[in-house]
């Protein structure tokens, strides 16, 4: 349909300042040119786009249907649904609009990440790769597309090829520090200490706040029997970070294992979070494994 000059300019300065990240600006002016303007589909998808970025997704999704009602074939609408209904963890409401968006357009890989993401957390493994894989074909230089795909051959069980896509994430992002991470527990249960010490490092290098690194770092040393530099590790990982209760029981351990049996207190605060938090914990050998797709940085 025709849009007028005026109301044309109107429109590009509010893309203009959306793509600038300034979403209430866009939210006061869009809102008031909709009230007037309710049949022209930009306007409810700026609208929802903007509450989306601030994280109302509620609203996003309200504004998005409305768009879709004016243009029912948009691809960009539906991927812009499904992602603030994932946001939501309304995940079948999420995959029917994915699914919407990729029967429009089948060369999104961005559809083809969302859809294998869903999967992945639905735990359809086999669905997530072969949607990883259809999104690799259309962007081979997605570091989040190898992660992603590593993720899930490793639920699979099928190691050397996630150990292939999580090197395939580094050559893309050498800082990814979630790829390094996840990278050295494959080797570390290989029994291939060295190498994984050398991601470990990098990742620490990266972030020297990283606890799940320490804690790795930790296994490695214990692994090896140098449980002074393992005991090191597990309490500077959990020093940085209380939650993470498989290092603060390995740390324990440690102690007890030479008859140290103080800090009783602590190692009951840490029991009661395990549990509270259903950290899955045993004395020895706990690998920090980083295995949420949707964030995969930290």
């Amino acid at each position: 349909m025709s849009i007028n000059l005026n109301l044309e300019k109107k429109i590009i300065t509010l893309v203009e300042s959306f793509n600038k990240g300034l979403f209430d600006d866009v939210l006061h002016d869009a809102l008031n040119i909709y009230q007037n303007n309710k049949n022209i589909p930009i306007l409810p998808n700026l609208i929802g786009a903007s509450y989306a970025g601030i994280n109302n997704h509620k609203k996003a999704i309200f504004y998005y249907n409305q768009a879709l009602k004016l243009d029912s074939k948009n691809a960009e609408l539906f991927n812009n649904l499904g992602k603030s209904q994932l946001q939501l963890n309304s995940l079948d409401e999420a995959l029917s609009s994915f699914l919407n968006s990729k029967n429009i357009d089948k060369n999104n890989y961005d559809t083809l990440l969302n859809i294998g993401l869903i999967y992945y957390e639905k735990k359809s493994y086999e669905e997530a790769l072969e949607n990883y894989f259809n999104a690799i074909k259309i962007n081979n230089k997605f570091d989040k597309l190898y992660y992603n795909t590593a993720l899930v051959l490793s639920k699979l069980g099928r190691k050397k090829e996630a150990i292939k896509y999580f090197e395939l994430t580094l050559k893309i992002n050498n800082k990814h520090i979630k790829a390094l991470n996840n990278l050295a527990t494959e080797h570390i249960n290989g029994s291939r200490y060295d190498q994984a010490l050398n991601y470990l490092n990098q990742a620490i290098e990266s972030e020297p706040f990283y606890a799940k690194a320490y804690n790795n770092l930790g296994i490695i040393y214990l692994k090896k029997k140098n449980f002074d530099l393992a005991l090191r590790n597990f309490s500077r990982a959990y020093d940085i970070d209380n939650n993470l209760a498989i290092a603060g029981i390995q740390k324990h351990f440690i102690k007890r294992t030479f008859c140290d049996w103080s800090n009783k207190d602590e190692l009951d605060l840490i029991l009661k979070k395990s549990l509270e938090s259903n950290q899955q914990i045993s004395p020895w050998f706990c690998l920090s494994f980083e295995d949420n797709a949707r964030n995969h940085y930290t």
